[in-house]
């Protein structure tokens, strides 16, 4: 993958990332998860100080508006959801769906990643012991998560990128 889109996905993921972490934080302390969530957010705050500063191309930025269109009508659903259960089991599908994401950017982002592996190792541990913690809220959240991550780049292609 190009250096310009190694960026912007690494980007766009971590931010991802970063928005549900931001706007969960109090659920995660309600369900006791507040210590494990503040790993994650330092992690992921590594991870996004470790990114080089450069400017985005107008491709990259592109489809980085791809991705938040695929991204943020799941965010806006977990926003309008009125049921308390029901926002509680799609928030925990979507942690699992931020997991492979990174995973992703881990795999395809050599040039981001290799300088700070210790950085995104401890994130994708940090994050992965999150969703197993809330696995036990909802059997199902590893499989709806996903799910849902096909959803978010199944217009995304690597080899396009490379």
């Amino acid at each position: 993958m190009i250096p310009a889109r190694q960026h912007m996905f690494a980007t766009v993921s971590l931010t991802v990332a970063d928005y549900l972490l931001t706007a969960t934080t109090d659920i995660l302390g309600a369900l006791g998860e507040a210590r494990q969530a503040a790993k994650v957010q330092r992690w992921i705050d590594a991870c996004l100080q470790a990114l080089p500063k450069r400017k985005p191309s107008r491709g990259a930025d592109r489809a980085a508006d791809k991705m938040f269109r695929a991204v943020s009508p799941h965010i806006d659903l977990l926003v309008r959801l009125a049921d308390d259960h029901e926002r509680g089991k799609y928030l925990i599908a979507l942690y699992w769906a931020c997991a492979p994401l990174l995973v992703d950017v881990t795999t395809f982002c050599q040039d981001i990643v290799e300088p700070h592996r210790r950085e995104w190792d401890y994130l994708l541990q940090t994050l992965t012991t999150l969703c197993e913690h809330l696995q036990r809220y909802h059997e199902n959240a590893d499989t709806e998560g996903h799910r849902i991550y096909c959803q978010w780049v199944e217009d995304f292609s690597f080899e396009e990128a490379a």
